[in-house]
């Protein structure tokens, strides 16, 4: 169920060195860290992305360029409140807002020599991502199997059957962005050798 958007707050989101007024909603249901490692109760992450829709990529590039680059973003999603979400919804403002900078300040370096893609999927929060690192010391333990890798390889489905086209790719993540393409690397091009030969690199940050 994404937030209603009747009840969102303004608020200002801090990333970097950058700030930006952004509207979140403020009464949104919080699942708990031993749930999530549990694998129960999801159903308050939103819609699944489709990726046939535009609005569900931040960048879908005019094609120029010789070879690709999927990049997977950081968390940017803080989840600071108690009311607050473990998993951002696809319209969630803070995430959007947070991609859109990061893309300014990082991503977008990828652009002067590839074709940049970038799919926007429903991470984790930080907040829960420290209440399971304290637990586990291990944050991939709630993105494996879960929402975020599971947006990720849906993500990644979508692009070699409808964008790729057969290109030689680089695939890019930083902070959650690499631990879920550390997963996609041991687990997804396990099973898809054909789009794994076509990697020319793999940039975990």
């Amino acid at each position: 169920m994404a937030c209603s958007k009747s009840k969102r707050i303004s608020v200002t989101v801090n990333y970097g060195i950058a700030k930006r007024e952004a509207a979140i909603c403020p009464t949104c249901y919080n699942q708990r860290s031993c749930r999530l490692l549990a694998n129960e109760d999801l159903s308050m992450v939103g819609k699944a992305p489709d990726y046939s829709q535009h609005d569900c990529w931040f960048k879908i590039p005019k094609i120029t360029k010789d070879i690709d680059t999927f990049y997977i973003y950081s968390t940017v999603y803080m989840s600071a409140g108690e009311s607050d979400p473990d998993y951002a919804t696809l319209d969630n403002a803070e995430m959007l807002a947070g991609v859109e900078i990061e893309h300014a300040i990082k991503s977008s370096a990828f652009e002067d020599s590839t074709n940049l893609f970038i799919p926007y999927y429903r991470q984790a929060s930080m907040k829960i991502m420290g209440e399971v690192w304290k637990k586990t010391g291990d944050v991939r333990t709630i993105l494996a199997g879960n929402t975020p890798y599971e947006d990720i390889t849906a993500a990644l489905d979508y692009y070699f059957e409808n964008y790729n086209e057969g290109r030689p790719f680089v695939i890019a993540g930083h902070s959650q962005g690499s631990a879920i393409l550390g997963l996609v690397l041991k687990g997804y091009f396990k099973e898809h050798p054909e789009y794994y030969e076509r990697m020319v690199a793999a940039y975990m940050v």
